[in-house]
């Protein structure tokens, strides 16, 4: 625009302009104005995408910033140290590296690495350096050590990988400290060396039983396991201690040795032994030069360092370990520590070796011991086999009672033989078993000679009533044995006057215990010629206790049969009144409305009723027959699965009218409880048929192949369609069972067209 603006002036001064050219120039100003607005458009159309994209270089900025930032943090809150490597020069740390190294970031950055290595491992650092460096084959996982400030070694695991940093090869190491993972591998082999060293040792040690010899293996194998230049075993006897074995003291000088083995020390002279006594703890002397606790010994000039510690024989101190080394500083508490596991061994040898010892010298005492205890012994026999005898008697009495409580069902029966025995094997005279139930007294068993007066049987009936006997009796549930009734405080005379006058003295009574309690009292009574023992008051006690589990067991059984009476009774009462009442009362009605037609004239109705009541009829006395069989014992366990079936088919089914075909390939009996659920499965496939197929035949074939079992009971009744009938707890029950023996149950009906349900389990 701005030149076609200027042409027209400039024109002014030229000379001509020719005519053409004129009329080129005014006839491309529109054109020309059309490119001007396109381009202004396309300006337009730059600067917004000019616009879009700076927004884009922000938003990016932004997040390349925030990237940034969380890689930041991920590298310097990381668990792992992180270095940068050029040249073997640092040039980048992360905080955790130089918490490792104990250095600020200025003192490390542009250092090389060599300097924060220990000495050993530099030249391994400088070769794998060199090959990541170089792009060579290099392990990515190596392990060196570090030098902390402080001067203590790290260990550490580094994985390295080789990266462009300010566009020069560099090495990205991630450093992770493992000296805690390195102190655990070495604790571990260290306790699996010393295991096997102590293993070794018990086994050399229990070769021999001779004390001496056990003494002299004891100082040979701890060189083994703690290293010394001289060593001694010292004996504790009462407070003083005496070496008794030694080792090594010859190669220093002859002195030595004769101060060793004449020498003796009173415990609490020795500051040393003292502290071990006290504290049955290992004790550690590094320098024995340096120690307020260490006595110097004429002849012993060769100790530099000294660890000991206490054998201890069920938690008392039976001697020491003493091991000298002439090196000072030697000794460490892991010696200590090694020598008082070794001392575990020691204190088992030796009192193996001591038992051994006075085994030998008790068995000579033991000789003459036994001989003339055998003359005493024969004098014994006599009596022993007199007693015996009378324990064989009690134990023959309890077996007979313990037979006749577990034969007999009538209690009463069992009380009278149960007492008949105790009197015959303790010759008591008079024999009582006072039954209780919410009072005392209900009920009273006696076995009383013939001539006893009516005052003796009162007595002896109300004997276990008197208060203090009932206190022990019943509320402690104590046995009792008195020699004489007159003169015991737990009865007065006057309630034991004719008893006393009868001659009846002695008395003992237990309590006939059961699960809530005293049932009730066993009694016996003598004369002064039958005075009662305490052996004899046991066995009334146990003869009392089989009393009350015979007892218990009598009312249990009796409730048992009760309530197994009333189940039954309801759940026939639930069956009949589900059942045959149901079809009873369809049948009155049936009846009843016939007759109502056939009065009124309407043969034809009264017709379709009874037919009516002659079905349900015929289904009230399959309903009968069913519960009858049931009501019938099983013949499951003596005839097996394929016989039991037989016996169902004809009782019921056949008997019902309807044709039962059996087909079988079973070559013998099936394990027991696979016979039971395939029974009750088919059972309960069957009073499904009996109560609602309407069937006219009924098949039920049982195949045995591969080890499997299969079972198919079908019928062809009225049918069902699977979809509209709901899942009952017969159908439930059948498949929990069916999977329990890990098998497969297929239930195939269609209306119409009967069912077949099919069980196929693993015979084992």
């Amino acid at each position: 625009m701005s030149r076609l603006g200027r042409e027209p002036r400039a024109s002014q001064h030229v000379a001509s302009v020719q005519d053409d050219e004129a009329f080129l120039l005014t006839d491309n100003v529109p054109e020309l104005q059309e490119r001007c607005r396109q381009l202004i458009t396309r300006i337009s159309e730059l600067s917004e995408k000019n616009a879009r994209l700076e927004a884009q270089i922000e938003e990016r900025a932004a997040r390349l910033s925030e990237s940034e930032e969380k890689y930041r943090s991920v590298v310097e809150n990381g668990i792992d140290g992180i270095l940068i490597l050029q040249d073997n020069v640092i040039r980048y740390c992360n905080p955790q590296m130089l918490s490792m190294l104990g250095y600020e970031q200025q003192d490390v950055i542009g250092v090389p690495i060599e300097n924060f290595v220990s000495p050993g491992a530099r030249i391994e650092l400088q070769e794998w350096s060199a090959q990541r460096s170089a792009g060579l084959p290099a392990p990515t996982r190596h392990e060196n050590a570090i030098v902390h400030r402080d001067g203590h070694s790290i260990v550490v695991e580094i994985h390295a990988s080789t990266m462009r940093y300010e566009d020069k090869p560099a090495i990205l190491a991630f450093v992770r400290d493992i000296t805690k993972r390195k102190r655990i591998e070495q604790a571990e082999r260290e306790a699996r060396q010393v295991a096997e060293t102590l293993r070794k040792i018990g086994i050399a040690l229990s070769a021999t039983l001779d004390f001496n010899r056990v003494l002299d293996k004891l100082l040979e194998l701890l060189k083994g396991l703690v290293p010394y230049d001289s060593g001694c075993v010292l004996m504790v006897e009462g407070f003083q201690v005496r070496p008794v074995r030694w080792l090594g003291y010859d190669r220093f000088n002859s002195r030595a040795v004769q101060t060793i083995s004449g020498i003796t020390w009173n415990i609490s002279e020795i500051p040393t032994l003292s502290r071990m006594l006290e504290s049955k703890k290992p004790l550690v002397i590094p320098d024995v030069t340096h120690s307020k606790e260490w006595i110097d010994v004429a002849g012993l000039s060769h100790i530099r360092s000294w660890v000991g510690a206490p054998i201890l024989v069920r938690q008392e101190v039976v001697a020491f370990f003493s091991l000298d080394c002439c090196e000072a500083g030697f000794y460490t508490p892991r010696h200590g520590e090694l020598l008082s596991l070794y001392c575990v061994q020691a204190a088992l040898a030796l009192e193996n070796a001591r038992l051994y010892q006075e085994l030998q010298e008790h068995r000579q005492h033991l000789e003459k011991t036994v001989a003339d205890r055998t003359a005493q012994l024969e004098k014994v026999l006599a009596t022993l086999e007199q007693r015996v005898a009378d324990r064989t008697q009690e134990l023959s009495a309890l077996y007979n009672v313990a037979s006749i409580t577990a034969v007999f069902t009538n209690m009463d029966r069992m009380l009278l033989q149960s007492l008949q025995v105790v009197l015959a094997t303790l010759k008591g005279s008079i024999g009582a078993v006072h039954i209780f139930d919410n009072v005392p007294a209900s009920q009273s068993f006696m076995m009383i000679p013939a001539d006893v007066s009516p005052d003796i049987q009162s007595e002896v009936k109300a004997l276990p009533h008197f208060p203090l006997l009932w206190k022990k009796l019943v509320g402690r549930s104590q046995s009792v044995l008195i020699q004489q009734l007159d003169a015991d405080p737990a009865v007065h005379f006057e309630q034991v006057a004719a008893l006393s006058e009868g001659g009846y003295c002695a008395l003992i009574a237990s309590p006939i215990r059961g699960a809530k309690g005293v049932l009730g009292v066993f009694s016996l009574l003598g004369t002064e010629a039958q005075i009662f023992t305490r052996e004899d008051t046991i066995l009334l006690s146990a003869v009392a206790d089989h009393v009350g589990i015979a007892i218990e067991n009598a009312r249990l059984r009796k409730e048992a049969e009760q309530n197994a009476i009333a189940e039954e009774r309801q759940r026939l009462a639930r069956d009949l009144h589900d059942s045959v009442s149901q079809l009873l009362y369809s049948q009155v009605l049936y009846a009843d409305a016939s007759k109502k037609y056939m009065q009124s004239g309407r043969l034809e109705q009264a017709t379709g009723y009874i037919d009516q009541l002659i079905v349900s009829a015929h289904q009230a006395l399959k309903e009968m027959r069913l519960m009858i069989f049931e009501l019938r014992p099983s013949v499951l366990e003596n005839e097996g699965l394929v016989g039991a079936l037989k016996f169902r088919l004809e009782t019921v089914e056949q008997r019902s009218g309807m044709e039962v075909r059996l087909i079988s390939n079973l070559t013998g009996r099936l394990p027991v409880a696979l016979e039971n659920d395939l029974y009750y499965m088919a059972q309960e496939a069957l009073n499904n048929v009996v109560k609602h197929a309407r069937a006219k035949t009924v098949w039920i074939t049982l195949s045995e192949a591969d080890g499997q079992v299969s079972m198919e009971v079908r019928d062809d009744g009225v049918g069902f369609s699977k979809a509209e009938v709901r899942e009952g707890l017969g159908l439930k029950g059948l498949r929990e069972r069916t999977m329990k023996w890990g098998g497969e149950l297929i239930i195939d009906s269609l209306p119409q067209r009967g069912t077949s349900i099919q069980i196929t389990v693993p015979e084992g």
